[in-house]
């Protein structure tokens, strides 16, 4: 019952045309058992706020490249799913570093939530068909 609640919220969360995916992003940061105890990435590489990455709820997103467009600003840029997240409870359909977010943002952190677009530059190699 857990996983058909799930898969409902990631098909009502997720618009999906072709390879792009439009929706809410949001930012994180390290957290005080990622900062203290050098904990990794779901890559298994440490986790750095001042890079431009990204977590996706997706697993099959993991170690793909993306383009990730503000819909506001129109600024973007390309980075690497390295985590897993943000949880599909949350209705986001990406988590961005701080740097990511901070400079497709403008430096607005103030509301740490916009609107981008998501759009696949390059699947991870175990993805591809």
């Amino acid at each position: 019952l857990l996983i058909l609640f799930a898969i409902i919220i990631i098909s009502v969360v997720w618009d999906i045309r072709g390879e792009e995916i439009v929706g809410i992003a949001s930012y994180y940061g390290a957290s005080p058992k990622k900062e203290h105890l050098n904990e990794n990435t779901a890559m298994n590489i440490p986790f750095s706020a001042e890079l431009f990455e990204a977590a996706m709820p997706d697993r099959k997103m993991l170690e793909s490249v993306i383009k990730i467009t503000s819909l506001k600003t129109g600024k973007s840029l390309i980075c690497r799913v390295t985590d897993f997240g943000p949880h599909p409870r949350l209705k986001r359909i990406i988590d961005l570093t701080k740097a990511a977010f901070d400079y497709l943002s403008d430096g607005n952190l103030e509301w740490g939530l916009m609107k981008v677009k998501v759009e696949i530059v390059k699947y991870a190699r175990r993805n591809k068909n």
